[in-house]
């Protein structure tokens, strides 16, 4: 202020003469959460490993614990958790096996744990018996069309694989991958007439390979007989163009 002048005093805000805990008489927010069982199991299970699989089975019957509404849908929708995982992952397909085998053998705990393998087993047949002997060609020459046709073979495989591990752990029926296998064999020896059918060739030879190493031991006649047929095949270039060394 110039000289001569007083200063005016301003009158203190209302609020700061009050208790602020009285003053502040908003609620805080409450954050509703969007979480699903389906997507609650998708957390446990994707970082799921050997040394975790009990206790994410653990996890598990508590969420399940939780479930409101149809319990088979809910259980539908951890299937494809399951199943999604496997093809994302395909080194992870024992584990996976390992964790159905748990959960169907875990009846007396969780009614609704044998009902989530059964899903799963399922799926697996309708998908490996519609798809095992077949391979998915590009729609186009384009990149993107080769791609999702790479995606549904390695599904495809992803999923006979754990076809076979699952009979291995007891989940699936005895003899059902053999009979897969026997028709994928079957279906290669017939391939190679014509330079197209390489690519289905060679996708189908990686199905039967991977198949086969989940399984162990050693192949049956069937399987035997229909890769001798493809390295026969093979050798005759001016007949089967299509077929070559990445078969052999």
């Amino acid at each position: 202020p110039q000289r001569g002048q007083h200063q005016r005093r301003h009158a203190a805000p209302v609020w700061q003469n009050k208790n602020w805990d009285n003053f502040r008489s908003f609620k805080p927010t409450k954050v509703l959460s969007s979480e699903t069982p389906a997507s609650l199991f998708r957390g446990i299970f994707n970082k799921m490993t050997e040394k975790s699989l009990s206790d994410t089975i653990k996890q598990l019957i508590v969420i399940m614990g939780n479930i409101e509404g149809d319990v088979r849908e809910v259980c539908k929708s951890m299937a494809s958790v399951v199943l999604s995982g496997t093809a994302a992952s395909p080194g992870s397909a024992p584990l996976h096996a390992q964790f159905l085998h748990q959960c169907r053998a875990d009846a007396l705990t969780s009614t609704h744990l044998p009902l989530l393998a059964q899903l799963v087993v399922e799926e697996l047949r309708t998908v490996c018996v519609k798809q095992t002997a077949k391979a998915t060609r590009p729609e186009d020459a384009t990149y993107d069309a080769l791609c999702a046709a790479n995606a549904i073979n390695d599904r495809n495989t992803a999923y006979l694989r754990l076809a076979v591990l699952c009979e291995r752990q007891g989940v699936l029926s005895p003899g059902s991958p053999a009979v897969l296998m026997k028709r994928l064999a079957n279906r290669l020896a017939k391939l190679g007439a014509t330079a197209e059918d390489k690519t289905e060739a060679e996708v189908l030879v990686v199905r039967l390979v991977s198949a086969q190493e989940a399984l162990g031991g050693p192949p049956s006649d069937d399987v035997r007989a229909g890769m001798d047929k493809v390295l026969a095949n093979c050798g005759k270039r001016s007949e089967y163009p299509g077929l070559g060394n990445k078969l052999r």
